[in-house]
């Protein structure tokens, strides 16, 4: 297993600052998370998208991409919402293509509190509808569709326990971006891996109180991060593990605390 940070793209803050911040850090693995769909139209420039890929290429770090979720749902009941959350992450997928991305993440979307629980089964069917959609467009393009786990809200989820997860994963042949925090906030995390171990590409580690999704520093909140990259690790997870952290200080503890847990992993196996 590897480390990496979720680097936000902005207007202001210059991406190139987060990539030196990496290497300074020694990690591996950069995960471009495009919050906001217009951020994803800047890029498509061809003038912008020259330069993205020209400042990733200067840096020998594995990259993966999370798509736009701000203000988007696959699981709408409103085709307009639907089509415009698909053409939204359509064009990050093919934006991930350009600049030599293989795996994308996306949200899969919720079903808002206003409907009735019986329109939970039209929701998913709509989400499923969409994600086969751009599963084949992925695979056309060589790249890796992983959907994410949802945390706790008042609305319905479609996607936030591990049935539902499986149930989607099933229906669209996708892969699996794990969300600790917010596996946390639902049921214990280590479900989640018991049953889709195999289908696990991405790791997002945050931490919480086990009520809210609070993206707190890893050593913050309750979660059990020993015991999450030890049962990753008997099941044979190989992949990067992002820290999804939003106070810069806190990235910085969350990093030394991973590295010590994986440290305590390799010495531990070692004595075995």
């Amino acid at each position: 297993m590897k480390i990496g940070i979720s680097v936000k793209p902005s207007y202001k803050e210059p991406l190139r600052k987060s990539l030196e911040y990496a290497v300074n850090q020694e990690l591996d693995y950069i995960e471009i998370k495009l919050e906001k769909p217009e951020l994803v139209q800047k890029v498509l420039n061809n003038k912008a998208l020259i330069s993205l890929r020209n400042e990733l290429s200067d840096y020998n770090f594995d990259y993966v991409m999370h798509a736009p979720y701000v203000g988007l749902n696959l699981a709408s009941l409103d085709p307009s919402i639907g089509k415009i959350s698909e053409k939204t992450i359509e064009r990050s997928v093919i934006l991930a293509s350009k600049v030599g991305i293989e795996t994308i993440t996306v949200h899969v979307g919720r079903l808002p509190r206003d409907y009735p629980t019986k329109s939970l089964p039209k929701a998913m069917e709509c989400a499923i509808e969409r994600l086969r959609y751009l599963k084949n467009l992925c695979d056309d393009l060589g790249i890796v569709l992983a959907i994410e786990n949802d945390h706790q809200v008042y609305d319905h989820l479609i996607a936030g326990y591990p049935d539902q997860i499986q149930h989607i994963i099933k229906s669209t042949d996708c892969k699996f971006t794990f969300d600790v925090g917010h596996a946390y906030t639902l049921t214990d995390p280590l479900n989640f891996i018991r049953l889709l171990h195999k289908d696990i590409v991405i790791v997002h580690l945050h931490d919480n109180m086990g009520d809210k999704d609070l993206h707190l520093g890893i050593g913050e909140g309750r979660i059990n991060f020993n015991a999450i990259i030890t049962t990753l690790k008997q099941f044979n997870y190989h992949g990067p593990l992002i820290i999804e952290v939003y106070d810069p200080f806190a990235v910085d503890l969350s990093i030394l605390r991973l590295k010590s847990i994986l440290k305590k992993l390799i010495s531990n196996k070692r004595e075995i």
